[in-house]
């Protein structure tokens, strides 16, 4: 057979797949051409999956670096965050200190108030002079005093005591003696009281003594003894003895002598100046009087 027009050496396209069956041997050579150039187009693909390992590093490298860059800002933003705790707890430590101060400034000045507030009823409710209780810390008991004793049923009794002829001692010996005789019946009064009674004095050289729950001869009897013993009171004044001095005593009893306490007190009164007009030195009940 010869080559034909068309083909190389001849012959046409029909005519050249015909040889291509007739000639398997060129087709295998053909096809191991092809092969082989698969084998050279695998060359790239292998580089590729050796370069894969160092692209997964590199990756793992740039991750890491900025998750180191994240942590040193964490780390940066903790310190911020730890300095301004510490300058808002130091802010806070003065503010609280500041309040601890007034707070004690203020519980400070509540406690003195009120220590200024006993002392300022102690002297409204006491006799500077004597310190005993004053006129007007006895009308504030008498209305507690008249209550109980009508809750109970029991009686309650007012002494009336007044110095006698005290205007000598002033006049002799000056007020400053006055005084001297006063703090001295002051503290006798006091001595001598109950711890449920109340002594005051009522004014000028006058005193009152209020006794609950006290039969009548009883109140007769501390009085005379009261009246007894001012007698022996030795009373000195710049180096010598002022006195002796006597007293004279009014008894008024509730509810006997008055249907309220201040008429018992009037009653007392009345009867303490009967004891005067007698002779002084003496104590009388309101309606009866015992001699010296």
């Amino acid at each position: 057979m010869f080559p034909g027009p068309g083909l190389p050496g001849g012959g046409s396209p029909v005519r050249r797949q015909g040889l291509r069956r007739f000639f398997p041997r060129q087709a295998r050579q053909s096809g191991g051409a092809a092969r082989g150039g698969q084998r050279g187009l695998a060359a790239p693909r292998s580089e590729r999956a050796q370069a894969g390992p160092k692209l997964v590093e590199d990756c793992l490298r740039l991750i890491a670096g900025k998750l180191q860059n994240h942590a040193e800002n964490l780390d940066r933003l903790n310190a911020q965050l730890d300095r301004r705790i510490g300058e808002r707890d130091a802010r806070l430590e003065i503010v609280r200190a500041a309040l601890d101060q007034e707070i004690k400034k203020r519980l400070w000045a509540e406690q003195e108030l009120t220590q200024s507030n006993h002392r300022l009823k102690d002297q409204v409710m006491h006799d500077g002079l004597t310190g005993l209780h004053n006129r007007r810390y006895l009308e504030e008991s008498l209305g507690r005093e008249e209550s109980r004793a009508r809750r109970s049923g029991r009686s309650l009794s007012v002494m009336m005591i007044d110095i006698d002829d005290f205007k000598r001692f002033n006049d002799t010996s000056g007020h400053a003696a006055g005084d001297a005789v006063l703090r001295a019946m002051g503290e006798y009064l006091l001595m001598a009281a109950r711890g449920e009674d109340i002594v005051c004095r009522y004014g000028g050289e006058e005193f009152v003594l209020v006794m609950s729950q006290a039969p009548q001869d009883t109140v007769l009897s501390r009085a005379e003894n009261l009246r007894k013993g001012v007698q022996l009171l030795g009373i000195e004044y710049e180096g010598r003895l002022v006195g002796p001095i006597t007293v004279s005593v009014g008894i008024g009893i509730f509810p006997d002598h008055g249907d309220s306490v201040q008429a018992v007190l009037r009653a007392a009164d009345a009867a303490m100046y009967e004891a005067k007009q007698l002779g002084r030195n003496r104590v009388v009940v309101h309606g009866h009087k015992i001699d010296a």
